[in-house]
């Protein structure tokens, strides 16, 4: 069977324009002149200044890859969400045979922040 959707209104209007973030490269072997730099600095503290007032909403679909690598994902993209004013996730879990079930279990256990699903 097929699934349709339509929007029965419009999408809300922009209420800013969209501002271009460039964060550096880098081209070497040895990351730590460039992550030093001044330049880089700036540029990061640019891109923190401008997403501060803003909510984000992370949503995917995690599947075999470990309650490890769960525990680590889930600590980057909650470091990423710290920028901005308000951050939620949403975890879908499609029948792993592995540990990421679990995985998803605990770090979704105390948060208010995740919305998580297990097939």
């Amino acid at each position: 069977s097929e699934v349709t959707a339509t929007m029965s209104r419009p999408g809300p209007p922009s209420k800013n324009s969209l501002t271009q973030m460039c964060v550096l490269g880098n081209m070497h072997s040895d990351t730590r002149p460039f992550l030093a730099s001044q330049k880089y600095h700036a540029e990061v503290q640019q891109a923190k200044n401008a997403v501060s007032s803003k909510k984000l909403i992370v949503a995917g679909l995690w599947r075999q890859i470990g309650a490890e690598a769960v525990e680590h994902l889930w600590a980057a993209l909650s470091a990423l969400g710290s920028f901005f004013s308000d951050y939620q996730f949403i975890m879908l879990e499609n029948d792993s045979s592995d540990s990421t079930k679990a995985g998803i279990r605990t770090v979704c256990a105390d948060s208010d922040r995740a919305w998580c699903y297990t097939l």
